[in-house]
């Protein structure tokens, strides 16, 4: 029998390093003293109810954006990820599912994920959106995107000490997945009318944004986007 547990102090994350190290290995020790001690963050792990090893595991980290001057919260989900012992049980499966249903409860409108197949996330919902920019689009000040990812300094110093461009799939994109169609909604639709409004104009959601009616609407919108995820994310 298995449960998931939600795992959010130091000590209930690091139950998870073992599994981290059997599928990760080429992450050193310092990043993972590093990674482990950030907080904010939540691990949903995947166990086996009688001796609590950790069977299948996914790192929610918040994802801190910026629509067209509207800060708000996204997932990105790192480390997804089963023992090899016991993959192609269903374990990841019912795990991005209580994922996808937490995000939903704490008005998460969308999760991203960095995949090393596309194919492995698509059966789940996700689709492409962007390209990933490990050192953002050259010289472009992030402000100039539509939509881009931020991070305090200090941090973000902190991840490129440990980073390099051999930890990324080659040709890395970002795959997202709406969690919450109505917070989606209320983000970006807003931010479009009200942008509408001081420059006197009445505000055209359709035209601009089609009816955003369904999830596959949502993210044909962010493709449309001018995105920017670097490596704050």
């Amino acid at each position: 029998m298995t449960e998931v547990q939600e795992l959010h102090s130091v000590e209930k994350k690091k139950t998870t390093l073992p599994l981290y190290r059997e599928v990760f290995p080429e992450d050193s020790d310092a990043f993972l003293e590093w990674y482990y001690s950030q907080s904010g963050n939540v691990i949903f792990a995947l166990t086996d109810a009688h001796t609590n090893q950790v069977l299948s595991m996914i790192h929610c980290n918040p994802c801190k954006l910026i629509y067209r001057g509207k800060p708000f919260t996204a997932a990105y989900l790192y480390a997804v990820a089963t023992a090899p012992a016991f993959r192609h049980r269903g374990y990841m499966a019912a795990l991005l599912d209580h994922t996808f249903a937490w995000c939903r409860r704490k008005g998460i409108p969308f999760c991203t994920l960095i995949p090393v197949d596309e194919a492995i996330y698509t059966p789940f919902a996700f689709e492409t959106i962007c390209s990933f920019d490990a050192e953002r689009s050259g010289d472009q000040p992030a402000m100039s995107f539509d939509l881009y990812s931020i991070e305090s300094t200090e941090k973000v110093e902190s991840e490129r000490q440990f980073s390099s461009p051999d930890d990324l799939p080659e040709n890395p994109v970002v795959m997202a997945r709406i969690t919450d169609p109505d917070s989606f909604y209320r983000i970006f639709s807003s931010v479009f009318a009200g942008s509408k409004k001081a420059h006197g104009e009445e505000p055209d959601e359709e035209e601009a944004y089609g009816k955003l009616s369904n999830e596959k609407e949502m993210l044909s919108f962010l493709r449309k986007l001018s995105i920017s995820f670097s490596q704050d994310l």
